[in-house]
């Protein structure tokens, strides 16, 4: 289609390697008169797309939503579940790490962990969550003194002595909020190139930044990476709350109500850091820090309370799943 033809419809999807295929109709085509029969029921997946399901345009008897719906259904079903995860390889193994709530009902939905940054099931991204907050992501920093210098001297340089006693151990961690200086880190959340008037995006370099009142960038998240990330991952979302217990075995159980979030825009994540309902969140340390060989783990998180989740999606739906099973 060489001009510029009123009406016309661009198509675009993607393959199971990640190829990308588009196709394009004029406004006469049967196919785009199949589209204008069903436009007025479809949802919007960005502010430009619209996400056609199966169901609806393709005649396929496949559902994501309902089928992600019908699989909390079983989970919820099955009461206690043994604690467990999938390897890189689909392989079940145990599971006695703190996050392990989400990796058991990741494991339940058969979602193996990888390094893609895509949804999990069916174009759903899956978060459990234990309680009245929930991480959203756990980005790497992209600069400062993080990165420039290596976590071992970003805990040396900003970190603490560990607050419950463990000898010869060094921390960097506490609730960081926007324009809010950290008692323990002493180091303030900034948005750089975000107009907060306007809610845009003023400067494309601008990002999330972590700064000491020398004005020292001790981590930095640019924008471009982190809000691609959220709209490749968050545009559709479920919120599954879970409940833990130790005896007699390590289990999880996963409730019959969860809430869909249905539609983003990158702005909605940098508005709701702004306004301190997304914060920063860390769990470095950094062990045997006076010997030849200290160790480090690192685990950068961004948090929310479940209450603002709904800031973060053009809508937010209650599900009780017990209804698809």
């Amino acid at each position: 289609m060489n001009s510029r033809m009123p009406g016309r419809l661009l198509f675009l999807g993607v393959g199971r390697t990640g190829r990308i295929i588009g196709s394009a109709f004029d406004s006469g085509s049967p196919v785009a008169q199949q589209f204008a029969a069903v436009a007025g029921t479809l949802a919007k997946s960005t502010e430009i797309f619209y996400e056609l399901l199966p169901s609806v345009f393709l005649g396929t008897a496949v559902d994501p939503r309902r089928k992600l719906l019908e699989e909390l259904c079983r989970i919820h079903r099955l009461g206690w579940i043994n604690s467990k995860r999938l390897d890189g390889n689909g392989n079940l193994l145990t599971c006695n790490a703190p996050q392990c709530g989400g990796y058991t009902l990741e494991a339940e939905l058969g979602i193996s962990p990888n390094g893609r940054s895509e949804p999990d099931f069916m174009g759903w991204e899956v978060k459990q969550h234990s309680g009245s907050v929930l991480t959203l992501m756990t980005p790497e920093p992209t600069g400062g003194f993080y990165v420039e210098e290596g976590v071992e001297q970003f805990v040396r340089s900003f970190g603490y002595p560990d607050r419950m006693g463990r000898p010869d151990r060094l921390n960097f961690g506490g609730t960081h909020y926007c324009d809010d200086k950290h008692p323990l880190t002493k180091l303030t959340i900034k948005l750089s190139g975000y107009d907060s008037v306007h809610n845009r995006i003023v400067d494309q370099g601008g990002g999330i930044s972590l700064v000491a009142d020398d004005g020292t960038v001790a981590a930095f998240w640019a924008f471009s990476g982190i809000l691609s990330h959220w709209n490749r991952k968050h545009s559709k979302a479920v919120y599954v709350p879970s409940m833990h217990r130790t005896t007699p075995e390590n289990q999880y159980c996963y409730d019959r109500n969860v809430l869909l979030g249905i539609g983003t825009d990158p702005l909605f994540l940098v508005r709701a850091f702004h306004q301190k309902k997304i914060y920063y969140d860390p769990g470095i340390k950094l062990e045997q820090a006076s010997g030849p060989t200290p160790k480090t783990k690192r685990r950068n998180q961004f948090r929310v309370r479940v209450g603002d989740i709904g800031g973060l999606y053009d809508s937010l739906i209650s599900e009780d799943v017990t209804g698809y099973c």
